[in-house]
């Protein structure tokens, strides 16, 4: 899990389940860059109008910046279960985060495409009392999904025992 999650950490509180944004989502981008890069080198290299130096190492280093963007988004992106809280920090320098206690969450929904299902991601969309949040392009989003739900259900299931057991000692007074 990335330092955010582990650095802010409550007491008693530890990290049951982390996602990734998966690296699938470099293919779109990698395919542009790749066909730039080979429209740049056939105008450098294999043209009767050839393309000068500078122009060639612009196009080449403006190719390749493409990628960046989404190298720094899956680097930068947490998505973290902890024993009493889901987690979800998104961006570097401009940052988005969500944090919401597991029983204030009322759902949480996938959103597979057939290309997603192909290359085992997708958007997790976690709505919660205070709003939705959606996670893009997760690595095994059902995964993610059923260990909320689950951890749901545990906190769900304990606070009744708990409210069952409260009731029970009022009456026997």
């Amino acid at each position: 899990m990335g330092n955010y999650l582990q650095a802010n950490l409550g007491q008693d509180e530890n990290v049951v389940y982390s996602a990734k944004v998966s690296w699938s989502t470099m293919i779109p981008y990698a395919v542009i860059v790749v066909f730039i890069l080979f429209l740049v080198i056939n105008a450098r290299f294999g043209s009767a109008n050839k393309i000068s130096d500078r122009a060639f190492y612009f196009l080449l280093i403006m190719s390749l910046l493409l990628l960046l963007p989404q190298i720094i988004r899956i680097l930068t992106t947490e998505l973290g279960l902890t024993n009493k809280r889901v987690f979800g920090k998104v961006g570097f320098i401009s940052t988005d985060i969500m944090e919401s206690p597991l029983d204030k969450i009322n759902n949480v929904s996938l959103k597979i495409g057939l290309l997603d299902k192909m290359l085992n991601c997708g958007t997790v969309k976690v709505d919660t009392a205070s709003g939705t949040y959606l996670f893009r392009t997760i690595s095994s989003p059902n995964n993610f999904r059923v260990f909320i739900m689950n951890k749901v259900n545990q906190v769900n299931d304990d606070k009744m025992k708990k409210q069952a057991e409260e009731i029970a000692r009022a009456m026997k007074q």
